[in-house]
């Protein structure tokens, strides 16, 4: 009963997991996610979380480590508010 649902519910998850995370290296021991992978990723996050579509420069430059300022410049949206916070968190 309990315990049956218990461990499909799990199993469910785990497979969840493994179909989202596995395709971008995620499940890579010890290796960082690519450059591109990672451009890729927080690209979409930008729309889909914050519903903003950057410029593809923009998180390159959060992804190379050139801060917040520099990434708002490029990405080609406004430096407001709503924009400032994608990009910092």
């Amino acid at each position: 009963g309990d315990l049956e649902a218990r461990v499909s519910g799990l199993w469910t998850a785990l497979q969840e997991l493994e179909q989202t995370l596995i395709p971008h290296g995620l499940h890579v021991v010890g290796a960082g996610t690519p450059e591109e992978e990672r451009v890729d990723l927080l690209l979409a996050l930008a729309q889909s979380a914050h519903g903003v579509r950057p410029e593809r420069a923009g998180i390159e430059a959060l992804v190379t480590g050139q801060g917040v300022e520099a990434a708002l410049t490029a990405s080609g949206l406004p430096a407001d508010d709503v924009t400032r916070a994608a990009f910092a968190s």
